[in-house]
């Protein structure tokens, strides 16, 4: 059993290079723009923006196309579901609903390869800095924002462990003979049993331990932490979400 272990797509494009609080925001402005335009030229303009970004950011499409094959699935159902109808004489197609949901198919497909172009050209670190920089206006209401931002930090990177402890505690019940495929849904449940059990004992495990090397490094909720590269919001990143709003805008207005 593979699993793909951590998004992120070493580059020098200049999608990597971007900020990640542009990226984020230029995300946001897409998504909204993808629900706003009602009409195929405006949701076509959308896929050519998307396919312009993904040349520029230099990586694979197949690892795109494969990481979104269960929204294929839920697409196609969706698509089936409403291009046909019951009527008097049995099922009828039902040109207007295809045509309709092919529609919503295609902007939640390009609404879901978005989401993975910013996460495969952006680190969980880069992420992390950016949801702390939308967090600061937050600490006028004394809201502890660096502790949010450490939780958000750790649970991005418990996503990997977590898929690397259930790969290797399921493999090793392959191993055992454990009864996965049996027809009997008693086996079965039995089965993943011996797999769940083991991953949350594992991740308490792995949790206690990082708490222990947290504190070990005297880690205080509260505390801002020093930061090796600062961030700063430039004249080039102005230009970049200035400039991306104004498409996005120009397309949720006239299409």
């Amino acid at each position: 059993m593979r699993l793909s272990i951590g998004t992120y797509i070493s580059g020098n494009s200049p999608v990597h290079s971007c900020d990640a609080r542009v990226k984020v925001l230029l995300l946001l402005a897409y998504w909204i723009t993808l629900f706003l335009v009602d009409t195929w030229t405006g949701l076509l303009v959308c896929a050519v923006i998307y396919g312009v970004i993904h040349l520029l950011s230099s990586i694979p499409l197949s690892r795109v196309l494969k990481l979104a094959i269960p929204i294929y699935v839920i697409v196609g159902i969706m698509v089936v579901c409403n291009s046909f109808l019951w009527t008097a004489s049995g099922f009828a197609f039902n040109e207007a609903g295809f045509f309709k949901a092919c529609f919503f198919a295609l902007r939640i497909i390009l609404l879901v390869f978005a989401t993975f172009l910013v996460s495969f050209s952006t680190t969980s670190n880069e992420l992390t800095d950016a949801f702390r920089s939308f967090l600061k206006p937050l600490r006028v209401l004394h809201i502890p924002v660096e502790d949010v931002a450490m939780v958000f930090s750790l649970a991005l990177r418990f996503i990997p462990v977590t898929a690397e402890e259930f790969s290797r505690v399921y493999n090793a019940q392959v191993a055992r003979g454990a009864a996965f495929e049996d027809s009997s849904l008693t086996k079965k449940v039995r089965a993943w049993q011996t797999v769940f059990i083991p991953l949350i004992a594992g991740l308490f495990r792995r949790s206690e331990v990082l708490a222990l090397a947290m504190e070990a490094r005297c880690y205080h909720a509260g505390t801002a932490p020093t930061k090796l590269h600062k961030q700063t919001f430039g004249a080039r990143e102005f230009v970049q979400c200035a400039g991306g709003f104004a498409v996005c805008i120009a397309l949720s207005v006239f299409l």
